[in-house]
């Protein structure tokens, strides 16, 4: 790995690619590892240490730039080494307890990661700075999951891929780097997989949680208190009504969620300070996302239908 980052620095783009692919091969022991993902992918087994747990989240950093650094325009190769670092992320997520076993399963409103691996803890030394010989800092890890996640949702492949790299990134972003932009920025992300998943009713819940501020990082001095996190986040009050994937798009409840949906905002007074302009633009994206999605749910509209004029006002605001 640290031998591919020197290479790539020098301009040997070539000599990078083929340490980083060595890299992969030498963690999973299997040639030619990333042009044979598949394969690979069959040979994994989940980890049974906390070392190494910590080997396989870094091949998906060094997956992240072997697909983007040497080669940028081959889009056929971004969506293999997303489609591997999913299977990777998989491995290790879904196959103990207490993490569910099915990647539909990671919705904010289901589950909550705490810790990656048994014994993996934020008060652990996980994700040291960068430096020549070695370490992956949060950000860099935080940005190949978004790469990834960005590349499944753009190919519109098995979007629900996606699910267990937002759980991820959300736990990283909140319990060890506790930045709030980076928070928001995941948390974002997780809805806009959540609507290209068709489970509106999380992804509602999920905007109206963040809309108030609900889990986000905790200060530094701060003690790892689970009880205090909980006891801190409101429940949803009277008046307040969630979008509901068990009624049509257009009864009477759920045009009360999309009108309220559409009423969110951030909380805070000084927004682009606090959580960054990308992320204020990003959330107005994903309004209109949501807006746009339930719009178009499939229905065949009758002569003088009273639910097409609602249709066309959303599609209008979207």
């Amino acid at each position: 790995h640290e031998l591919g980052n020197l290479l790539w620095l020098e301009g040997d783009t070539s000599g990078a690619q083929s340490s980083w692919s060595d890299a992969v091969d030498t963690a999973y022991q299997h040639v030619y590892a990333i042009k044979n993902w598949q394969k690979c992918a069959e040979t994994i087994t989940p980890p049974k240490d906390v070392e190494r747990t910590e080997i396989m989240l870094l091949t998906i950093v060094i997956l992240s730039k072997h697909a983007r650094l040497t080669t940028p325009k081959d889009c056929a190769a971004h969506l293999n080494a997303a489609l591997f670092a999913s299977e990777i992320i998989e491995a290790i997520v879904t196959s103990a307890l207490p993490h569910p076993s099915h990647r539909k399963c990671f919705a904010p409103d289901r589950y909550r990661l705490r810790e990656i691996f048994f014994g993996l803890r934020e008060s652990r030394l996980l994700l040291p700075p960068s430096s020549v010989h070695g370490g992956v800092d949060g950000t860099g890890f935080l940005g190949a999951l978004a790469f990834f996640q960005k590349t499944l949702l753009v190919a519109n492949y098995q979007p629900e891929r996606c699910l267990p790299m937002c759980s991820i990134y959300n736990y990283v972003a909140t319990d060890i780097c506790r930045s709030k932009t980076l928070t928001v920025c995941g948390r974002l992300a997780w809805i806009r997989a959540l609507i290209r998943c068709a489970a509106m009713d999380s992804a509602w819940l999920a905007l109206h949680s963040l809309s108030r501020g609900h889990d986000m990082p905790r200060g530094l001095l701060d003690r790892e208190a689970l009880d205090h996190a909980i006891a801190q986040v409101p429940v949803i009050g009277n008046g307040v009504l969630p979008y509901r994937t068990d009624e049509g798009p257009f009864s009477e409840h759920n045009k009360q969620a999309v009108a309220q949906m559409l009423e969110f905002k951030l909380p805070g007074e000084d927004l682009a300070k606090e959580y960054g302009e990308y992320n204020l633009h990003c959330f107005q994206l994903v309004q209109a996302e949501f807006l746009l999605r339930v719009a178009s749910h499939g229905r065949v509209a009758k002569s003088g239908d009273l639910e097409e004029p609602e249709r066309a006002s959303w599609l209008n605001k979207a």
